[in-house]
């Protein structure tokens, strides 16, 4: 049998700096000629959000957990930290496998097997029915910065 060790990307009190479509200086110096593209702000020229330098980021999170688990152990705390958003009651919990849970839980699980497999279910392994292990991230947002956030 063979064992493999993983180590996760990230650890508890890291920090994850935010990259958003954005336009505008590219010096720090001009910080506040930088537009966000989620402000609504209208622009003929956006720069994808892989491009966006460290000084040009507004939003830092803090890791607060790290914990790995098969993806169908998924609370109904987790789905909505996803974004899945509160709907009807799921009529079906023998498809998300939730039977015996309550009728929001079972909704919320339903839906958030959708959205897993539209992004990971064509991947070998990866899809809802094959539960894979999946590394659970969990984080604050961080208001202001310190003086070495900005690299």
């Amino acid at each position: 049998m063979t064992t493999h060790q993983l180590w996760p990307k990230f650890e508890m009190g890291g920090r994850l700096w935010v990259k958003e479509t954005f336009t505008g200086a590219d010096d720090p110096a001009h910080l506040g000629c930088v537009l966000y593209r989620a402000d609504g702000e209208r622009s003929v020229r956006w720069r994808p959000s892989i491009y966006m330098p460290r000084w040009a980021s507004r939003i830092t999170l803090e890791v607060t957990d790290v914990r790995v688990e098969r993806v169908q152990e998924i609370s109904e705390d987790d789905a909505l930290a996803e974004g899945i958003e509160p709907g009807e009651v799921c009529r079906h919990p023998e498809i998300c496998g939730r039977a015996g849970e309550s009728a929001l839980q079972c909704m919320q699980a339903h839906h958030f097997l959708h959205l897993w497999d539209s992004i990971n279910g064509k991947k070998p392994g990866c899809s809802w029915d094959d539960n894979p292990w999946v590394w659970v991230i969990e984080f604050r947002h961080i208001d202001g910065l310190d003086e070495g956030d900005h690299e």
